[in-house]
């Protein structure tokens, strides 16, 4: 499977693991068990670590994709998304720039995990 969840940062979030080619089904799969465990275990905060992910058939596909998981979680969940290395800068800007009104406040975009950990860290409860 490409994408996996499990908890990080001794437990204080979960997470998210993708990588290769990532379909809906999967992409499901994971907002469902990742809302799953934040509810079981009390926690406020989402890494969706992203880095390894394959550009979809088109950035507007990956936009909808992202869209439609961050807006899964409740608004008092944080969720940091780390942007895949293997979009172009043109996919990458493309993806981001349809997103840019769109976000809620709870939810930033990052291009690399430990700026991520970083945003998430405080709320999370101590340094991640």
């Amino acid at each position: 499977m490409a994408v996996r969840v499990d908890l990080s940062a001794d437990g204080r979030i979960v997470e998210i693991v993708a990588n290769g080619v990532v379909t809906r089904r999967e992409t499901g799969w994971a907002v469902e068990r990742a809302r799953e465990v934040a509810r079981e275990k009390g926690l406020r905060c989402l890494l969706a670590d992203c880095l390894q992910v394959e550009p979809q058939a088109s950035p507007t596909l990956t936009s909808e994709l992202l869209e439609n998981s961050v807006f899964a979680f409740d608004p008092h969940i944080r969720v940091a998304y780390v942007y895949s290395g293997r979009w172009t800068p043109d996919y990458r800007d493309t993806v981001l720039d349809s997103l840019t009104d769109v976000l809620p406040g709870n939810v930033r975009t990052f291009d690399t995990r430990a700026t991520a950990l970083d945003w998430l860290g405080d709320y999370c409860g101590s340094a991640a």
